[in-house]
């Protein structure tokens, strides 16, 4: 075994040791995973079971902690097998500067190293809020984690600053690389305002979208390169340009900054499917919704006539009465969310594991056995009826 490769092993570990101990419960990253079962039951809808759900929600969460303890392990690094180049290269033969277009997919963390590495000229715009980490890891670490590389020819714009489009402007009239992320779309506190936003389909619904890449491409006449990450254990990751996205001779600018995002986001949509737990925003894509999410119908359920007693229960099997009720902590505590209706019912520990049962369609009768007060496990059981969370039906023979 080389040194290199032990070192790395040690750095991968680590990453997993500081994934796992930072979703305790009540944490923050812990809410986070719970937004991202949201997320993920709504975009999902359809395409996936409820336990692939709780997956995708668990591991593309863990990833943003193991990515983040990489980031600031040297012996983690390694250089991207590129993908692609030929449309980087035509791209950048324009003499118009390049818009590339990564979103927070894989390892997107390193693009901008890797550019470097590629001999690009890099900037970068950040939001507002993370301008002082981007400058302070630049200034404190870079020449540390990539000693090879140029960091004199990288630079950031904040998405706040008043002059942040001209800045983006004039570093595509010098034929740099800009680098904007195109599911940068959280807005202030994670909410893409309808105002001056692009509404868009992406993953079955509607959503509001941030359409400053491809204003900038529009007014600058520059092409736009959506760039993609993937990790492969073992084996080197990826780094992938897509063949750019260029206005057509009679195409109009407007029309052209509208096709920029549909573009984007419609790649952004291929790559989730096929690998969801990839993907870091789940747990913010409910709040880019232009409404209520649009999900399957659910089956209506009869409501049950039977007597909520002990005697009653036998034969009879808990079922969800809809496929998009949830217990999620999202504000704190555990509560039932119908995510196709908004609607929020607080959930104490005997509702929870009522509903919890209903999802598996366990025996009604083993299940309110099973409490430490029948009486009180049937009370529960009748307000979940009547509140149209769960339904009862007969086991079927054999």
């Amino acid at each position: 075994m080389s040194r290199a490769y032990a070192d790395r092993k040690r750095a991968l570990q680590a990453a997993h040791r500081a994934a796992e101990a930072a979703f305790v419960p009540g944490s923050a990253m812990a809410l986070r995973e719970a937004s991202a079962v949201a997320g993920a039951a709504i975009g999902l809808a359809g395409r996936a079971s409820r336990d692939e759900v709780r997956r995708v929600a668990r591991r593309s969460s863990r990833r943003v902690v193991f990515y983040d303890a990489l980031w600031s392990m040297p012996d983690a690094w390694r250089s991207f097998v590129v993908a692609g180049r030929t449309h980087l290269d035509a791209a950048l033969a324009r003499g118009k500067g390049v818009i590339l277009a990564p979103t927070h997919f894989g390892p997107y963390r390193w693009v901008a190293p890797a550019l470097l590495e590629l001999g690009l000229n890099v900037t970068l715009l950040v939001d507002d809020r993370n301008q002082g980490l981007v400058d302070a890891d630049v200034s404190r670490r870079m020449d540390r984690l990539f000693p090879a590389l140029d960091w004199s020819v990288f630079s950031s714009v904040s998405s706040g600053d008043p002059g942040a489009l001209w800045q983006l402007a004039r570093a595509l009239r010098a034929n740099r690389a800009v680098l904007m992320f195109a599911d940068g779309n959280t807005g202030t506190g994670g909410l893409a305002a309808a105002r001056g936003a692009q509404a868009l389909p992406f993953l079955g619904q509607t959503i509001h979208v941030r359409p400053g890449i491809g204003a900038l491409a529009a007014n600058a006449d520059a092409a736009v390169v959506p760039v993609f990450t993937q990790d492969r254990g073992a084996d080197p990751p990826i780094l992938r340009f897509d063949p750019p996205i260029l206005r057509a001779a009679a195409e109009p600018r407007p029309g052209f900054a509208t096709r920029v995002m549909q573009t984007l986001f419609a790649t952004l949509e291929r790559e989730i499917l096929r690998q969801p737990t990839r993907w870091e925003e789940w747990w913010l894509f409910p709040r880019w919704l232009t409404g209520p999410p649009q999900l399957p119908q659910s089956p209506v359920q009869a409501p049950s006539r039977i007597p909520v007693t002990l005697p009653a229960l036998v034969g009879q099997r808990l079922c969800l009465a809809r496929d998009d009720i949830w217990v999620l902590p999202l504000r704190g505590r555990p509560e039932a969310w119908v995510l196709g209706t908004g609607a929020i019912v607080p959930a104490d520990p005997t509702l929870c594991d009522l509903l919890a049962a209903a999802e598996r369609e366990a025996p009604a009768l083993a299940w309110a056995r099973s409490q430490p007060r029948s009486d009180l496990a049937c009370n529960t059981l009748r307000a979940a009826l009547h509140a149209g969370l769960v339904t009862l039906h007969r086991r079927r023979p054999g």
